[in-house]
């Protein structure tokens, strides 16, 4: 993960169970490690990303199916339990990159070798959804035949809303999606819904009345 002119990389080794976050500046220069050992020993790393508006550190765990959330100097605040896989996934399918929105900063990015599933940032435990690609008629098979390498998010505004495009690339049948993406769930709950309230006494069943 790339932080202003800082890289943090993680850096583990199973058989001595050591584990720690590398930092080094813009030169490649090494300037200091963070020991998270203790952590890793049970949640093995697999990525790390910085999201900058809380400023907190996020690394992923794929084998420990958990996403562990850090402050900036690295002081654990909560680990997340990831179910996923286990619910909605498909067999032998495994986390790989955590990415989030240029759009919403709350909006996270979970990649894995078969799906991409869209979670909230301050709780990534909670699912929000994932990319349906039966249902919209695109690709060339099931997800179970995917093998999502590579995922690249830029800004964009379409339609006078700010937008994340989205590029993924399926190495398996080598194939590039496009799709465009926003928290728009936030403006249907706040705008589409607020006047559509009713009252008990509106929907109250009145003697003689049949449901």
């Amino acid at each position: 993960s790339v932080v202003g002119n800082m890289m943090y990389i993680v850096d583990y080794n199973s058989s001595e169970e050591a584990g720690t976050v590398k930092i080094f500046d813009s030169n490649f220069n090494w300037r200091e490690n963070v020991n998270l050992s203790s952590d890793f020993k049970v949640y093995p790393p697999t990525y790390i990303e910085h999201n900058s508006e809380s400023n907190n550190f996020y690394i992923l765990s794929a084998t420990g199916k958990a996403i562990l959330q850090y402050t900036s100097n690295f002081e654990l605040i909560k680990i997340h339990s990831l179910t996923d896989i286990d619910i909605i996934g498909i067999s032998g399918e495994v986390y790989r990159k955590i990415y989030f929105s240029e759009e919403n900063k709350n909006i996270m990015y979970l990649q894995s070798s078969n799906n991409v599933y869209k979670k909230y940032a301050n709780r990534p435990e909670k699912f929000i959804g994932k990319f349906l690609y039966d249902n919209k008629g695109i690709g060339s098979g099931s997800e179970a035949d995917m093998d999502i390498t590579t995922l690249c998010i830029r800004p964009v505004i379409k339609d006078n809303l700010n937008k994340d495009e989205i590029f993924m690339y399926d190495s398996n049948k080598e194939i590039l999606y496009k799709f465009l993406e926003d928290s728009n769930y936030q403006r249907i709950v706040s705008e589409s819904f607020d006047n559509k309230i009713l009252s008990f006494d509106e929907i109250k069943i009145k003697p003689g009345e049949n449901v």
